[in-house]
């Protein structure tokens, strides 16, 4: 692990520039560990997206002097690159995400019109969300602004043995009541 501003990697991510070390016994600011006392050469370059460090590529020899300018021009392209196509595979993921609860309010909507009642629309709905949610148990209530109550409706799950016979007495406090108001 590299945190900021620690290593060559970790000044590369806070600095946001490319670091090439062209001898490693010479440069103070290598730190040689067991994994690194071999290596001469290193070169570093940041990957970044909108100003975000995502990290960094490096590249190492094992004799001094290895990488010029022109090495170090190609590889923060090859950063660039890196960090484009990062940025490319999180946008693709979020829009499939997106996609994918698009489809599911589709599906809710279309087993919703499918049924001949409320009563089987809601038991239908809480049943599709208990699935989306992976939860262990789901319930829908209604509010009755005349009795000035929560009434419970449907229920799947953990909670739906004992849901129907819940009792609520006028003007009692309850979740539904909270978030109502």
């Amino acid at each position: 692990k590299t945190q900021t501003g620690q290593g060559i990697a970790g000044q590369v991510i806070e600095n946001g520039e490319p670091i090439n070390i062209r001898d490693t016994i010479e440069d103070p600011r290598f730190i040689s560990s067991d994994d690194t006392h071999h290596l001469r050469s290193l070169l570093v370059v940041p990957v970044h997206s909108g100003g975000r460090p995502l990290g960094t590529i490096s590249v190492s020899r094992t004799k001094p002097e290895t990488f010029t300018d022109e090495d170090e021009h190609l590889l923060a392209i090859i950063g660039v690159q890196t960090s484009m196509a990062l940025e490319s595979a999180r946008i693709f993921e979020e829009t499939q995400q997106r996609a994918q609860h698009l489809e599911l309010l589709n599906d809710i909507t279309q087993a919703a019109l499918q049924q001949p009642d409320l009563e089987n629309i809601f038991n239908t709905l809480v049943e599709r969300l208990q699935n989306v949610f992976g939860s262990d148990g789901c319930y829908l209530t209604l509010w009755d602004d005349e009795q000035e109550m929560a009434l419970p409706f449907a229920a799947v799950g953990l909670v739906s043995d004992g849901y129907s016979n819940i009792d609520v007495l006028p003007g009692e406090s309850t979740l539904t009541k909270s978030v109502l108001e």
